[in-house]
């Protein structure tokens, strides 16, 4: 018997076709950290919350607790939690774009983003997305 009177009103065949439906619908992996008690009020107040922004909630207090003492946790502690910063960037510049890919994950695509210079500094940006493996946070 559950603290549950939903889970308890389910017969037993109910209750496999249940854990079947959330197992599939969470892509869950039968392992201990795929699991989560609530309180009730939590559980009530959650309503249809995603279950990936827990997840990703969950995994920042790990990365937290993870940080070293009287160091803030930041994006540096993040990229080592996700073994981020395994290859480095390798790019080509022609004239007002940049060109580049990502080989050492599989993907052989060129891509090519907008190169843009502030007019006052003379500073120059672009906006690209980048996976982890290839973000490096320096010192």
């Amino acid at each position: 018997m559950s603290n549950s009177k939903y889970l308890d009103s389910l017969n037993q065949e109910e209750h496999r076709n249940l854990t079947k439906k959330l197992f599939d619908k969470q892509n869950g992996k039968d392992e201990e950290n795929n699991f989560g008690l609530t309180h009730e009020s939590c559980n009530k107040s959650k309503q249809d919350a995603d279950l990936r922004v827990a997840r990703t909630l969950c995994t920042l207090e790990d990365i937290k607790n993870q940080t070293p003492n009287g160091e803030t946790t930041s994006l540096k502690h993040v990229l080592q939690y996700y073994n981020g910063s395994k290859y480095d960037f390798k790019y080509k510049v022609n004239e007002n774009v940049i060109e580049y890919s990502f080989p050492n994950i599989g993907d052989n695509n060129i891509y090519k983003s907008t190169i843009f210079e502030d007019k006052l500094s003379g500073e120059k940006s672009s906006f690209i997305e980048i996976p982890i493996e290839y973000i490096f946070m320096m010192g």
